[in-house]
């Protein structure tokens, strides 16, 4: 819980305090808050920290010692039959390179050679992918408008185009499909240009948190530090996979399947057994991969609620203390949101695994394609749900299951402008991924065109596959670094779109808060507000402040009816 006092103490504020500029008939405690800050009203009320799901973060710790010990029972076999040579693959493996080598011995000098030539280049991709990730953070918060607007009409025009040349190919139908698409988008952004405070709100939204986020830069650093565990597990998940899968097949039966057109096909039968097997390391693949994840978006959104409610007396390192609340307090209902995702996530595997071997019936391939759609809307359903209820999670230190209820109460009465919000944020910092993947694709292009290909072009006495190693190497080395940064722009969006949406919940929640630590941006929103106000005019009884008559709060009508934390 990164609040500096209870949220009992919360609603008090609220009711005692109006977000209206002049706060006639407050309350004392919005009196306290205002002179002094937050961080130094109430504290004797401040909840002790408590250990929320802990069961479920057993679980997830079992799941991983579980994961180990199956690599640690079949992968000593797979070792030993690796040096002794047994196994089919590395035999054919072997016999193939040989007579590589011996037919064309140029190739493994060309590789080996373009394989020097292409690493120095890898690290520029590196060093270029990383410099942008750092600069668009910048680059978001001064042009936060102009990029808002250039993703809303970024589809259209591209899809427009494509339409275009679907129809000069003759490709009717397809162009037919592509501009319904595109039409949709149209229409989306021409919503938007009606209701300007919307782009108002989620620039103000953008700018802020960049400055946040470059003010304490150890968020987006925490989201390039999650690949270090990352890497470590999925390599210890490769050996278990690749060992238990070798165990079965090897003592597997072989079977044989004959479709009605006479073709023959032969496989393997694991057991059951081995299938369970497989399918838990397949959960504990989703699993894990979920838990980095929100692990780095709960501690993200805790720095920006800290910043939220204590702008004027922030900790000396706010990154760690909210990492450190995030892998210990609510790691427990971190693992029990994750695991819903996973678990969502087999059953498509599952679905798509079926789709496959459905055989050549359109009745299952038609339903499991209806099936493998639903199973899809559901997972990212579950995934943008989990989003706004680790918010929850972040701020407050709830367990999951009130979490999620009180995420539904804020989907029900502001849904709607949350995810608006979150798409118009979300595309706007995604152009970062495209913009850096172009540049940084640009640059290596430029600076290993000549070094790569110019082997090849000198040397008239090389084979045409020892040409081919410098050229493929040359696309190899431009493939990496673009995507290399793409995820490195990934990294910080995803940083900028946790902030986003916790500096929403904030102010849908608590709007009194912002008035407390940082009026002068208080103010802005209330202006934006009320645009939102002019447009749904309120009908419902006025609230009072202590007995005291008080103005319609801006905040609390347009999001929600409770303007604070709803009672738990």
């Amino acid at each position: 819980n990164i609040l500096p006092f209870g949220q009992n103490t919360s609603r008090r504020l609220w009711r005692s305090a109006t977000p209206s500029a002049s706060l006639s008939g407050r309350g004392a405690m919005a009196e306290a808050v205002l002179s002094r800050g937050y961080s130094q009203v109430d504290e004797e009320s401040k909840p002790p920290r408590t250990y929320k799901d802990v069961e479920w973060a057993f679980a997830f710790v079992a799941h991983l010692v579980g994961v180990v010990a199956i690599a640690a029972a079949f992968l000593p076999e797979l070792l030993a039959r690796s040096r002794a040579g047994a196994t089919d693959d590395a035999d054919a493996s072997a016999n193939a390179t040989a007579d590589a080598s011996a037919t064309d011995p140029q190739v493994v000098a060309a590789l080996n050679h373009a394989l020097s030539l292409s690493l120095p280049f890898v690290g520029v991709g590196i060093a270029v992918g990383l410099a942008w990730a750092v600069v668009w953070i910048t680059i978001v918060q001064a042009f936060a408008k102009q990029l808002i607007y250039v993703s809303l009409f970024a589809p259209p025009v591209f899809f427009g185009l494509t339409a275009l040349s679907l129809v000069g190919s003759g490709a009717i139908m397809p162009a037919l499909l592509v501009a319904m698409l595109g039409g949709f988008f149209l229409f989306y952004a021409l919503w938007i240009l009606r209701h300007p405070w919307r782009v108002q709100f989620a620039q103000l939204c953008l700018t802020t948190v960049s400055a946040v986020i470059k003010k304490y830069p150890g968020t987006y650093m925490a989201a390039f530090a999650s690949i270090v565990p990352a890497t470590v597990y999925h390599l210890g998940l490769f050996a278990a996979f690749t060992s238990t899968y070798s165990y079965y097949s090897t003592r597997a039966e072989t079977i044989t399947h004959v479709d009605e057109q006479g073709h023959v096909y032969k496989g393997k039968d694991i057991g059951f057994a081995g299938k369970a097997l497989m399918a838990f390391l397949a959960l504990s693949l989703y699993w894990s991969a979920q838990v980095i994840n929100n692990v780095v978006h709960v501690t993200n959104s805790g720095v920006v609620a800290t910043w939220y409610f204590m702008q004027h007396n922030m900790p000396a390192s706010p990154t760690a203390g909210s990492l450190r609340r995030a892998l210990s307090t609510s790691f427990g209902s971190i693992c029990l949101g994750s695991l819903l995702v996973a678990l969502v996530q087999l059953l498509r595997n599952a679905v798509e695994n079926a789709k496959r071997n459905s055989g050549e019936s359109p009745i299952a391939m038609v339903i499991l394609c209806c099936v493998s759609c639903f199973v899809g809307i559901l997972e990212w359903l579950l995934e943008l749900f989990n989003h706004w209820a680790f918010v929850q999670v972040a701020i407050y230190g709830k367990d999951f299951k009130t979490a999620a209820k009180d995420t539904m109460q804020l989907v029900k009465s502001k849904g709607l402008d949350g995810l608006v919000n979150m798409n118009l944020t979300g595309a706007a910092v995604g152009l970062g991924a495209t913009i850096g993947a172009l540049l940084t694709g640009g640059v290596v292009a430029l600076a290993s065109y000549h070094p790569l290909l110019s082997p090849a072009a000198q040397d008239s006495g090389l084979s045409d596959s020892a040409k081919s190693v410098y050229t493929i190497a040359f696309a190899l080395v431009i493939v990496v670094s673009v995507l290399l940064a793409i995820f490195f722009a990934s990294m910080v969006s995803s940083t900028v779109t946790s902030g986003t949406t916790t500096l929403f919940v904030c102010f849908a929640e608590d709007p009194a808060a912002l008035q407390a630590s940082n009026r002068e941006l208080h103010d802005r929103f209330e202006q934006i507000t009320a645009e939102y106000l002019a447009e749904h005019p309120y009908d419902g009884p006025m609230p009072s402040t202590n007995g005291h008559p008080a103005g319609p709060p801006v905040a609390q009508h347009m999001y929600g009816s409770g303007g604070a934390p709803p009672p738990y």
